[in-house]
């Protein structure tokens, strides 16, 4: 009897794992007991109370789970009913003397040793041959180096990589794919929108595939007039495929034409021309998707089958101005982004992805500092619900809302929720990834967010954000040679962004290098405004420039120049004023606010009153500073 209870009582806790308020009284209503005859009844079979039993079958779960699957410490967490992370990692290595990452890697030796053992076992077993005893010592010191080298770069990222090539190259998946930039072969010119929204839905339907790995449209628009050869564009990204394409519409009539590429080899191994009615696309999109996915030798499972299938909308108009939106919202002209996609949605009111999208491009202008937060927060997260009401399996709008929620509302719990789901329906998007990690590292989740930066960019090894952001994280930890090596990267990816030399320039700021500080601060500005620094320097030296830039900060219409005068006037240590600028932040609700724990500028105002109070308001009570 008590091992049926003991089982019955199991059973029970594993189907309610991921209930955090899974209880005593829970528990008694489902053995249809009262709650003290369940305390004593559990006691009695287990030798433990009923909060350390179900505590210990969720540590059990935990360990089963990082064992078995690649899920991060923090998705884990949300699995097994821990709505704290830290506090799971906290539980985790009270009970398993070790932390859920050392567990990770303490499996993964083991495995390694597993399989070294039965490769020595398999060569004791041969038949002994003196000539080749040491050949065969040299192939078990091969493997055992590879497998090193392997989980080397698996647990312990290369920080110290100068270009994309040395970040990407990797052992190459054999099932892994980028798509190059489609061609627009149509008579109109401006059908670039068409061909693009095209290639970018053939990409979507094959990250949807599990078992590929393809690269993010962001990292591929580098390649749209690249004159690099297939093999090498491959070895950057770290692909053995690569798929080109053309499109044709004319009238209501289309024709799309794609080359799959064995890039290792620079070997053509498959191609589609297929020309049909514009009402056709959908079909036609999903027709290539799969047989790419055909070549590639993935067998589909019936959610993967159903995704590629799904139609988006059945009005072929809205579903037109859909893809004008998007390709506004990719070129960052989110005002006209706007304009079509809520045309879109006027022609389709179920169209959920339009609303995704419309939700993206009043966040693109919010986050800019171009429209008031406290004005267009409220409209995104309606955007963001209508689309999640409207296609429940869809990771986009639970992004863009965990966006909302820890940037502009200080809602730290929620925004993480939203993430984990996110990344649950959507585990192979990049931006989702740069995203969290911004959020785990703003609450001094350091180590995570590094995994997270760590897998954007392996999903995006060409988008300089990517790049600007681990440089940012490095500088926020008094690492600037890191620092300065990772938004190197990102300035050879766009030499035109300049987020790049900000950091360089607060990096060289932080180390007193003021001369090499000011030659990154002249990279930003006009000319004219390039000599302005240098004679201001010349006469009134770092401390003058940051007088300038704040005379700058302070006629400007940017919404978030509040939180930027904050930290010019606490490094001339004008502290009230920058105090008064971080509550003005505040009130207004600016999104760089989020990061106000990890930001070195402020570190001489922490143990301020009014420092302190704006922590508080912000809910980050529970949250240390990690300098």
């Amino acid at each position: 009897m008590d091992i049926s209870f003991k089982d019955n009582l199991h059973n029970i806790v594993i189907n309610h794992i991921i209930d955090e308020n899974f209880g005593a009284n829970s528990l008694a209503l489902l053995l249809g007991l009262s709650t003290s005859q369940t305390l004593r009844k559990v006691k009695a079979a287990t030798g433990k109370s009923v909060i350390q039993y179900i505590r210990e079958v969720k540590l059990a779960e935990a360990a089963k789970l990082i064992k078995e699957t690649d899920l991060t410490s923090a998705e884990i967490s949300y699995k097994v009913g821990f709505s704290s992370p830290s506090y799971f990692n906290k539980t985790f290595r009270k009970r398993y003397g070790i932390t859920p990452g050392g567990y990770k890697a303490q499996v993964s030796i083991q495995n390694e040793n597993d399989f070294i053992k039965d490769a020595v076992e398999v060569h004791k077993s041969a038949p002994i041959q003196k000539k080749s005893i040491k050949r065969s010592l040299i192939v078990i010191s091969s493997i055992l180096v590879l497998l090193l080298a392997t989980m080397a770069y698996s647990f312990y990222p290369n920080p110290n990589n100068n270009t994309i090539a040395k970040t990407s190259e990797t052992i190459i998946n054999d099932k892994s794919i980028a798509i190059l930039p489609f061609k627009n072969l149509s008579s109109n010119k401006d059908n670039q929108y068409f061909a693009d929204g095209v290639m970018e839905v053939i990409l979507n339907h094959l990250t949807s595939i599990k078992e590929l790995k393809v690269i993010s449209r962001t990292s591929m628009e580098q390649y749209r007039k690249t004159t690099k050869t297939i093999p090498e564009i491959a070895k950057e990204l770290g692909v053995s495929y690569i798929l080109e394409g053309s499109v044709q519409k004319n009238n209501d009539e289309i024709r799309i034409i794609t080359q799959l590429i064995d890039a290792k080899n620079d070997k053509h191994i498959s191609s589609t021309d297929i020309k049909k009615d514009y009402k056709d696309i959908f079909e036609l999109q999903s027709t290539i998707a799969s047989q790419i996915s055909k070549e590639l030798n993935t067998e589909l499972s019936d959610v993967e089958r159903n995704q590629i299938d799904k139609k988006p909308t059945n009005n072929l108009e809205a579903y037109n101005l859909y893809l004008k939106g998007n390709h506004f919202t990719y070129n960052g002209l989110s005002k006209e982004s706007i304009t079509y996609l809520e045309q879109a949605i006027e022609k389709d009111p179920e169209f959920a992805l339009a609303y995704s999208r419309l939700a993206v491009a009043h966040m693109q202008l919010t986050y800019r500092g171009i429209l008031s937060p406290v004005k267009t927060i409220k409209k995104i997260k309606e955007l963001t619900q209508k689309a999640m009401t409207l296609d429940p399996g869809s990771g986009q709008p639970h992004n863009i809302l965990a966006l909302v929620l820890f940037r502009y509302d200080y809602n730290w719990k929620a925004a993480e929720k939203e993430f984990l789901i996110s990344l649950k329906l959507n585990p192979k998007n990049p931006n989702t990834h740069l995203l969290y990690s911004k959020f785990l590292n703003y609450t001094g989740r350091i180590e995570e967010s590094r995994e997270q930066i760590n897998k954007a960019q392996l999903l995006n090894p060409a988008y300089y954000i990517n790049y600007f952001v681990s440089a940012e994280y490095y500088y926020y930890a008094g690492d600037y040679k890191k620092a300065l090596s990772e938004s190197k990267k990102g300035f050879e990816l766009s030499i035109r962004f300049t987020e790049d030399n900000w950091v360089n320039f607060e990096t060289y700021i932080a180390q007193k290098q003021y001369d090499k500080a000011i030659i990154e601060l002249q990279k930003i500005y006009k000319a004219k405004e390039s000599d302005e620094i240098d004679t201001i320097y010349k006469q009134f030296g770092i401390k003058g420039v940051y007088n300038w830039l704040i005379k700058i900060d302070s006629i400007s219409e940017n919404y978030n120049a509040p939180y930027y005068l904050a930290r010019k006037y606490a490094f001339i240590g004008e502290h009230e004023k920058a105090l008064e600028q971080l509550e003005k932040s505040f009130e207004m609700r600016v999104s760089r606010l989020a990061g106000i724990l990890r930001d070195p500028n402020f570190k001489n105002l922490r143990s301020e009153s009014r420092f302190k109070n704006i922590i508080k308001k912000m809910g980050f009570d529970d949250y240390k500073v990690s300098d």
